[in-house]
């Protein structure tokens, strides 16, 4: 052993090399424990899964609506036709019970 004295460390490498141990411990915890990330840098993929699964519902909800408007302009004058031949057709006679 020698007698020289360490020269102090400055605040700011004191800090990274406490940072670097407890990064060590928290790496070290995670491989212990199954996981090759600590638990602050777990990667939270929920959020993006759940805004896609709303973003492509509101696209097929904006496209079958668009598709469903579309298809009824093409058959509204159809339909306004049919319904006024229905309207001014003859109706049917009523048959009394027991008439047959």
């Amino acid at each position: 052993m020698s007698t020289e004295q360490v020269p102090p460390i400055p605040n700011a490498d004191r800090q990274v090399l406490e940072l670097h141990a407890l990064r060590q411990r928290q790496l070290g915890i995670a491989f212990l424990h199954g996981r090759r990330r600590s638990w602050r840098e777990r990667r939270r993929i929920w959020p993006a899964v759940v805004v896609a699964i709303v973003l492509i519902a509101l696209l097929v909800a904006g496209v079958s609506v668009a598709a469903a408007f579309q298809r009824q302009q093409e058959l509204a004058p159809v339909g306004f036709i049919v319904s006024q031949e229905v309207a001014s057709a003859r109706p049917l006679p009523l048959l009394a019970p027991g008439s047959r």
